[in-house]
């Protein structure tokens, strides 16, 4: 009974060692992900050939079983050394480790493959089908503790960056990190012990447990994937800094696979909430046409560009996204895409309004028979001006233009020097308005414009008008007064000959 419990546990551990590697590869968008799922896949190697070794009859069974369980055995501790280091992030460079790590297990499996043609590994070893947890049992040869304490320095660099990262993490991600020293430090326990306490005997007998534990550490990994979200503990800081911005916030890996977003987006697109990380974003309910375009992999020069749209099912709702590709160090491959969205319908609305309102003060300054526009401090006309002001001035395209520079032909060079001081008196508010009205030297003035020699009688009020920034302008209101000018000296003349 019990040999058939033994063999259930591994199977079911075989089944939970799967379905935490498609689990991790369908739902888990991190690169941290590849070095658990190594891992997993040799943890699997090794249960997969103790479950072998068994269930078989014969010594060639059992032979192909060793080697079926040696390769977990061998590349199991460093590769979970490797997802360990960049899963707390170490800052050694990758290269440093992972090469000098690799080589001793590719030699030591190199071996371990051709023990039945030497004896560097074993030196003896024969089939016991006479125990209930039958196998082959083995006489060590010289290499086999290399064998045995290689994994156990693995994983003791593993704990030390654990225990490293335990020590400065938070409360809420140390339970996660403990879980993983638990998981890897409980079959290099067993092992050891089976190590130490069998070593000496000939044959190697007694019964290695390595096994059993490492069928409690696949459930372990597995709590610490599935119920424990392990590969989101990172992020959870991240997710709730999203879930606080007001705006729509979503991210999606290289292909336009949906990787994560804030409650905002939630709202916006319910859909979202049956969509499972690594599902491409395309597909989903109401996705904007806008958003989907130019979001391939050869789009690598657009770093960053803005997109309007609306929802059918938002109707009244106008939207503005940020789309912003994040890119290699190169700067060559897509990584992803980060898509900020806003509701920018009290904008628009709004801006809407400015430019009705904007659309009516034109009419209304275009309405005016009066030259219309403002001055800064160069003299220089602004845009805006009214369109009675190129009649008045008998000129054309008049933004930019000098006001003194328009009116030197109508005065000589002293009345321009006069003119430009009381420009100055009038935006620095030196003097009081109503001496600046007595002041006024274009009161009334004879005007010949320097574009068509035309002459005219004008009239010219200032006001200074401040702007919030701090900017002072004024407003020049001209009035074209040659009819009345002409009437004028008329009555004059005809007063006189009276």
């Amino acid at each position: 009974m019990a040999i058939w419990v033994v063999r259930l546990l591994n199977l079911l551990s075989l089944s939970v060692a799967v379905y935490i590697i498609v689990l991790t590869l369908e739902r888990c968008r991190s690169e941290k992900r590849y070095g658990f799922i190594y891992s997993i896949v040799f943890l699997f190697f090794y249960t997969l050939g103790y479950f072998m070794e068994m269930t078989t009859g014969d010594m060639g069974g059992g032979i192909i079983a060793i080697k079926v369980m040696y390769i977990g055995a061998c590349f199991m501790s460093p590769f979970f050394f490797f997802f360990v280091a960049d899963y707390c992030e170490i800052r050694l460079p990758k290269k440093y480790y992972k090469i000098p790590l690799l080589v001793i297990p590719i030699l030591l499996y190199l071996v371990v493959a051709s023990f039945d043609y030497h004896s560097l590994f074993y030196t003896n070893y024969f089939f016991n089908a006479a125990e209930p947890l039958r196998g082959v049992e083995i006489e060590t040869g010289p290499l086999y503790l290399v064998g045995a304490l290689y994994p156990l320095f693995c994983v003791g660099l593993s704990c030390l960056v654990l225990v490293r990262s335990l020590i400065k993490q938070t409360r809420e991600r140390r339970f996660g990190l403990l879980l993983l020293l638990i998981s890897s430090l409980a079959p290099v326990a067993a092992n050891s012990a089976y190590v130490v306490l069998s070593y000496f005997s000939t044959p190697l007998s007694g019964i290695n447990l390595t096994a059993f534990v490492m069928i409690i550490s696949n459930f372990i990994l597995y709590y610490n994937v599935v119920r424990n979200d392990m590969f989101d503990l990172a992020p959870k800081a991240y997710s709730i800094t999203m879930d606080l911005i007001r705006d729509a916030f979503v991210v999606l890996d290289r292909g336009t696979a949906y990787t994560g977003s804030n409650r905002k987006a939630l709202e916006l697109f319910p859909a979202l909430k049956e969509l499972h990380k690594g599902a491409s974003i395309r597909g989903l309910e109401y996705w904007p046409e806008e958003l989907a375009a130019g979001m391939g992999e050869e789009e690598k020069i657009l770093v960053q560009r803005e997109v309007e749209f609306t929802l059918p099912h938002r109707p009244g709702k106008f939207f503005s996204a940020w789309i912003n590709r994040v890119a290699s160090e190169s700067g060559t491959v897509t990584l992803g895409w980060v898509i900020l969205i806003q509701d920018t319908t009290e904008t628009v609305n709004l801006i809407k309004n400015i430019q009705a309102q904007r659309d009516e003060i034109a009419a209304m300054r275009d309405s005016l028979k009066e030259g219309l526009f403002f001055m800064d401090r160069e003299h220089r006309i602004q845009s805006g001006y009214s369109r009675a002001l190129e009649d008045v001035l008998s000129g054309k395209n008049l933004r930019g233009r000098s006001f003194t520079g328009i009116l030197r032909k109508s005065f000589n060079a002293k009345d321009i020097t006069t003119i430009g001081d009381y420009f100055t008196m009038i935006m620095d508010k030196t003097v009081e308005p109503e001496m600046l009205d007595d002041m006024n030297p274009l009161q009334e003035f004879a005007y010949t414009s320097t574009d068509t020699g035309a002459k005219k009688t004008l009239r010219a009020f200032f006001t200074p008008v401040e702007r919030g920034t701090g900017e002072v302008l004024t407003m020049v209101t001209l009035q074209d007064i040659t009819a009345e000018a002409a009437l004028k000296k008329q009555l004059v003349e005809e007063e006189a000959r009276r």
